[in-house]
């Protein structure tokens, strides 16, 4: 009886988890620091037409510089914003990065943003993710890798070259130059 008690608790926590996981996303602004703690991101609805859903606004990213005594204004610039609320902010300031947790083959699942313009989009189908490899929810994929630690991460190569590594769920490691929002070739 008590087995069939815990089995039935484990079930109903773990098929909590995945409906829980397919929310609908809230489309909040939100900030989002540097890991170093000296830049602040944040994403702002700067025009909010009357009755208009959430997803018809439209948004600004804006880097601030926290470091001075004031925080000072970096750079600015639209930013297309899909609902959830997370980025990176590389440890500069200058870029800004938004990777989708869900896949879309034909959809965007990288955004990079630097000094004040969107330098790229990547989509899903060019991480040449096996169909395989992928982990269904109840009505998205995953794609990231969830036992590396991080997924996705800046990391610099050479003494001016900053590129975003992102590993997937295949644990294969993809590196995008944040200058252009290319792949680098290894």
């Amino acid at each position: 009886m008590m087995r069939s008690v815990v089995g039935l608790v484990i079930a109903v926590l773990g098929s909590w988890g995945v409906a829980f996981a397919d929310m609908p996303p809230p489309w909040s602004e939100f900030d989002i620091r540097s890991p170093n703690g000296h830049y602040l991101a944040e994403v702002r609805a700067t025009q909010k037409p009357e009755g208009a859903p959430r997803w018809a606004w439209k948004y600004q990213l804006t880097v601030f510089d926290t470091q001075p005594a004031r925080r000072q204004l970096l750079w600015s610039c639209d930013y297309t914003h899909d609902g959830y609320s997370n980025g990176f902010l590389s440890d500069d300031g200058y870029t800004f990065v938004y990777v989708n947790f869900w896949y879309e083959q034909d959809g965007p699942v990288v955004s990079l943003y630097r000094n004040g313009k969107k330098v790229g989009i990547v989509f899903g189908r060019e991480f040449n993710v096996r169909d395989s490899a992928l982990k269904s929810t109840v009505s998205h994929q995953m794609w990231l890798d969830e036992l590396g630690s991080p997924n996705v991460r800046f990391i610099q190569r050479g003494p001016q070259a900053l590129v975003l590594e992102i590993t997937t769920i295949d644990h294969k490691t993809h590196l995008i130059s944040v200058e252009s929002g290319k792949f680098v070739k290894p």
